[in-house]
């Protein structure tokens, strides 16, 4: 029997299967609806909104003390922040059972997984290096089982690359959010001590995530998704407007301050990003110059008094302690310049020694650097820096040119998406993460931009296609035309 059609285009299509005869097609429907619902489970998990249940008892320090509260931590004390080498026994079973449907997955069409991963030489690398990295790591064993489960949650990036198209994964995310937005409001009403921070941050809103800026994070994602779908689609944008409205409110109420900054930001790229692809280069660059001397003009006038501006969000000039670690993990990576510390190997509480060497300083339980950039460096030094940066100008310009050549504004999402990347790393961290949704849909856009520009390529061998996309679209490296 023929297996079930999808549409070929990875940035636009649907992947509903079409079967010949009600049996096979009931079966293809059936496995198409428990795909997409796993799908939505494995963002919510990645995106950390299975907290509530993973962390019942826990105490989580994941965010840093806001300015009105730092004095109240200075004296040394002892923490009940939990290690990270150890392991939650329910969050192992839903590694495992998530892990163990996607090899399911994969091995139904392991052809074509091979392929695009031979495809992706750099994202390889990485995984390669952070697993060689046990060998200079002091937790060899940890820094290896980490790595192992790195490479578990890429892998599940590069198939949902492969599997669906953007809208398909665009669609989902606005689900996941949706979930998450409902069910952050019933925990907040119904279990306050979880879903409403307490101590250095308290009153900001967490939800079922344990964490503010996780909230934040990921209400952030989903607002973009949703306004996204509101633009581009001509069905439920009542909905779609709901949604958006309703994961911006609870951004704002995580008072997520890089999150809540970074979100309109995005959003404003997109009409410019619409510009820009419809014009020649020249006018690429004017736009970009303008848009940056309005941008600077902004910022010069909101933060001439920077203290006062950050002051209105509860921060201080240090940015509530980023600027004071900073520095010392920039200290201890200069001892450890090429190669890093090791995979997941420099934050390890107070068992690491350089992790509590921070913690003795600072006098809070710094779980991160709260910058994905110098995480990657104590990490895997400049080698693993290195790597990640040639694979994003590759991934990036691969976005640039499924841009300009993409008549919808679907077309537009993976330069916002690896924009918001960049951007959200420098006070969070989430590059080379394991099981970081982040992470996991960096993969994903990175897979999808390549078979776009794969699928153009192949349309460009047939002249009447090529006719068609040089009429419409001015070819693949020519500015595009309005549409």
């Amino acid at each position: 029997m023929n297996p079930p059609l999808q549409s070929e285009d990875p940035v636009q299509g649907s992947s509903i299967p079409v079967g010949s005869g009600d049996v096979l097609q009931s079966k293809r429907a059936g496995f198409w609806c428990f795909e997409r619902f796993f799908v939505v489970f494995v963002l919510l998990y990645f995106a950390g909104g299975l907290n509530f249940f993973f962390q019942q008892g826990e105490q989580t320090a994941q965010d840093p003390p806001s300015s009105s509260q730092r004095l109240l931590m200075a004296q040394p004390r002892a923490s009940n922040a939990p290690d990270p080498t150890e392991k939650n026994p329910t969050k192992l079973m839903a590694q495992l059972f998530i892990y163990l449907v996607t090899g399911i997955f994969i091995i139904r069409d392991r052809g074509k997984f091979f392929q695009i991963v031979q495809q992706h030489k750099l994202l390889i690398a990485l995984l390669a290096l952070a697993a060689v990295s046990s060998l200079w790591s002091e937790v060899a064993g940890f820094t290896f089982r980490r790595s192992l489960v790195l490479s578990a949650s890429t892998i599940l990036g590069v198939y949902l690359g492969m599997r669906f198209t953007m809208r398909d994964l665009i669609k989902m995310l606005c689900a996941a959010g949706a979930i998450a937005a409902a069910s952050s409001l019933i925990v907040i009403w119904l279990r306050p001590d979880f879903g409403i921070s307490g101590g250095a941050t308290a009153g900001d809103w967490q939800g079922i995530f344990g964490q503010k800026n996780t909230l934040g994070g990921f209400m952030a994602l989903s607002t973009i998704a949703f306004v996204f779908s509101l633009l581009d689609e001509k069905e439920f944008r009542k909905l779609y407007a709901a949604g958006a409205v309703l994961c911006f409110g609870l951004l704002i109420l995580s008072k997520d301050t890089t999150a809540t900054l970074l979100t309109p930001l995005l959003l404003a790229t997109i009409p410019v990003f619409n510009y820009a692809r419809k014009h020649s280069l020249r006018a690429i660059f004017g736009v970009s110059i303008v848009s940056g001397i309005i941008m600077a003009a902004v910022v010069f006038v909101l933060f001439f008094d920077v203290n006062q501006a950050l002051s209105l969000l509860d921060k201080d000039i240090s940015l509530s302690g980023r600027t004071d670690i900073w520095p010392l993990v920039w200290h201890k990576f200069l001892a450890h310049p090429f190669l890093g510390y090791g995979y997941s190997a420099f934050w390890l509480g107070q068992n690491g020694r350089q992790s509590a060497y921070i913690w003795s300083i600072l006098h809070w339980p710094v779980p991160h650097s709260h910058n994905g950039f110098l995480d990657v460096l104590a990490d895997l030094g400049l080698a693993g820096f290195t790597l990640f940066w040639l694979g994003y100008v590759m991934c990036f310009r691969q976005a640039l040119k499924c841009a300009r050549l993409s008549k919808s504004l679907i077309g537009l999402f993976p330069l916002v998406y690896f924009s918001f990347v960049i951007v959200f790393n420098i006070s969070e961290g989430s590059i080379l993460k394991q099981e970081s949704l982040i992470w996991v849909l960096y993969a994903a856009t990175w897979v999808l931009t390549t078979r776009w520009l794969q699928l153009v390529v192949s349309a460009l061998g047939q002249p009447t296609t090529a006719k068609r996309l040089a009429e419409s679209r001015g070819g693949l490296w020519q500015p595009a035309h309005a549409g």
